[in-house]
């Protein structure tokens, strides 16, 4: 069994196309090396500054670790439908109803998406 079907539950299956299982996957493992890459800049940050010589630096790498982490994260929590329980009333149905139920969810989602973005001026850092 690829790595790629282990991502996606089979109760899930229907909800997800399999062309964009690479992508989820590549997701999946950025997300990992990014929250490895912060665990690691805070120790070093703690290490180096418990030692006397603390290294400024560090923050910045971590704020960008954290940052980063947390941009993929929701991008993958979106595809995966993790990012709220909103889904648990369309888990009850089926249908259309499910349907329509699962297509407002989304539409939410990215309607809070436009939203930070255009109103707030959310994005994301590009340095």
């Amino acid at each position: 069994m690829p790595i790629a079907d282990k991502l996606v539950l089979q109760r899930q299956r229907h909800l997800k196309w399999r062309a964009l299982d690479c992508v989820e996957l590549v997701l999946m493992v950025l997300c990992g090396i990014l929250c490895f890459g912060f665990s690691l800049s805070v120790a070093a940050d703690i290490v180096t500054r418990t030692i006397g010589h603390p290294w400024l630096w560090l923050q910045e790498v971590t704020s960008t670790f954290f940052v980063y982490g947390i941009f993929i994260g929701a991008a993958v929590a979106t595809r995966r439908n993790d990012h709220l329980y909103l889904t648990a009333v369309s888990e009850s149905l089926h249908g259309g109803a499910r349907l329509a139920v699962e297509t407002v969810i989304r539409l939410v989602v990215i309607a809070v998406a436009l939203f930070f973005q255009k109103v707030l001026g959310v994005q994301l850092p590009l340095y």
